[in-house]
């Protein structure tokens, strides 16, 4: 049999400085790849919808069709990228949501639909705020806390309010709501004496309140670098903040404010909404990532934050929910499978071959799995359950080639000894390249029609092809390229009481082949 040079395989048993600078590379690339790339519990689904709303006071669900959410369903009507329309009116509101198609890019619809609404003639109607178009983006809760106490609802809102401004200032966190209990509302209460006195009417009062109390554009400055938008931020969100609101200029000049003739207070709804933890009062803040954000890192900055506060007694904060704790145990699943992994292999392969040829093999295991996910990282790789499941799938399968390889290149070596030691080698790993490779290879193409799965599910499982492709193939290229570079030399590391051990097992599996299988195989050939 004639070996060539330029052969791929060949050169790299010949140069096993290129085949260690290809393992560290794997290796490291690997690690690095893995300590930089971001953690979440599953991976974020894209809901592709649009929503469009419109607040117009006082106005009936027949007002609202009609001038609200008739006109944007006929502008929007034909954009490209939109699967389905749908709309609801209600009183004071009216919305639009548009689900987009597959495959189409939602800046794109969203800035049409946008162009679409601006040249609606005459919208919105008069007293009707601008409407809102929003990209629904998806959002992943990480951290549920619940603020609870034997104390006052009032002050555990204010509490819970206040907490969720400071978590909201923490530099990693971005997205935090509160949920639970009755909602917030301000009683302002006047008296009808008051109203005679200063020939005032409900209607009057209430119009001042909504004039003062709005967030409204204000228009813009054109200037030679560019537009500025200019926008009166007057919302009041307590009791106090509407005290001096100014209701009317009396003749001498003095102004009445709205304390003067009224009686405001901070209170919530009639609705009878009890949310209680442990027994207690309870609200609850919850602490969410968008789609380029750590789970862990975000974690451990509110973790440590709560170590850094003392809520006023008999207030207390517990983590009621922590998203994370399942991600924590599946990444420890996959840590333990692997080094239980490399160490049985190891064990197995140690008690029928050479020691150096077992480590060497076991080796495949952090190669393979580091450098696959090296090339994973350039498909948008992220560490979530679905990932972690991937790759403890993979481990069980991934050094079959290298395994494959090895013993025939311990065959030859110990057959052939008269043969130099490139030719064992090379020869060891071209009898079995063919079946090694199609033996990847099919498992290679199960993996591929998942690839091609389409909507929310494809979002969620497209991460498993990519990461048992991705270490599947380059455990090919550590049993073709680096592992034969390592057992070139023939030399052995059996030595003593291992070489003892390995020849008392290997006299065993003899005896059970010659007495056991043999026999069995003989009589079911027969039969």
């Amino acid at each position: 049999m004639s070996f060539s040079k330029n052969n791929l395989i060949a050169w790299f048993i010949r140069n096993h400085v290129a085949a260690n600078l290809l393992m560290i590379f794997l290796l490291f690339g690997g690690y690095l790849t893995l300590k930089n790339t971001n953690t979440e519990v599953f991976p974020i689904v894209d809901p592709k919808i649009i929503s469009v709303n419109v607040f117009y006071r006082g106005a009936s669900p027949f007002d609202i069709e009609e001038a609200i959410t008739q006109p944007i369903e006929e502008a929007i009507l034909g954009v490209q990228g939109v699967k389905r329309i749908s709309s609801k009116a209600i009183e004071n509101t009216g919305s639009v949501t548009l689900e987009l198609e597959e495959g189409s890019d939602p800046i794109d619809v969203y800035n049409d639909v946008r162009n679409k609404i601006d040249s609606i003639p005459n919208f919105p109607p008069q007293d009707a705020e601008r409407p809102v178009i929003t990209r629904v983006k998806p959002r992943g809760l990480i951290l549920k806390l619940a603020v609870f106490g034997d104390t006052d609802k009032m002050v555990l809102r204010d509490y819970a309010e206040k907490l969720e401004q400071e978590l909201l200032s923490l530099p990693k966190i971005s997205d935090v709501s509160l949920q639970g209990g009755a909602n917030r509302e301000i009683n302002i209460f006047v008296n009808r004496a008051i109203l005679s006195q200063y020939n005032l009417s409900h209607q009057e009062i209430g119009q001042k309140i909504s004039a003062s109390a709005l967030n409204v554009p204000a228009g813009k400055i054109e200037t030679q670098t560019g537009d500025i938008l200019l926008r009166v931020n007057s919302k009041r969100y307590f009791a106090k903040d509407y005290a001096n609101i100014v209701i009317k200029a009396l003749d001498n000049g003095t102004l009445l404010r709205l304390k003067d003739i009224a009686k405001l207070e901070d209170r919530f709804d009639d609705k009878r909404i009890d949310t209680l933890y442990n027994g207690q009062n309870a609200l609850f803040v919850s602490v969410y990532k968008n789609e380029t954000q750590d789970v862990l890192k975000l974690e451990q900055e509110v973790i440590d934050y709560l170590k850094t506060i003392s809520p006023p007694s008999p207030i207390k904060i517990d983590v009621q929910y922590n998203r994370t704790d399942p991600l924590k145990d599946r990444i420890n699943l996959m840590v333990s499978n692997a080094i239980s992994g490399f160490i049985l292999l190891f064990i197995v392969l140690l008690l029928f071959l050479d020691l150096k040829l077992s480590l060497w093999i076991s080796m495949g295991i952090p190669i393979s799995v580091l450098g696959g996910l090296l090339v994973a990282s350039f498909f948008g790789l992220t560490i979530n359950m679905i990932s972690l499941f991937a790759m403890i799938i993979v481990i069980g399968v991934v050094v079959d080639d290298a395994i494959v390889v090895g013993e025939s290149v311990f065959y030859e070596q110990e057959t052939y000894p008269q043969r130099s030691a490139f030719e064992n080698v090379y020869k060891g790993v071209v009898n079995v390249m063919a079946p090694a490779m199609m033996g990847v290879l099919t498992t290679i193409v199960a993996f591929v029609p998942l690839m091609f799965t389409e909507g929310d599910f494809g979002q969620i499982l497209g991460v498993i092809p990519v990461i048992v492709i991705s270490i599947l193939f380059v455990s090919m290229i550590e049993s073709f390229f680096i592992l034969p570079s390592h057992l070139s030399n023939p030399s052995r590391y059996s030595l003593g009481p291992i070489k003892t051990m390995q020849i008392y097992v290997e006299k065993g599996l003899f005896w059970f082949i010659s007495y056991i299988i043999v026999p069995i195989v003989t009589i079911s050939m027969k039969y």
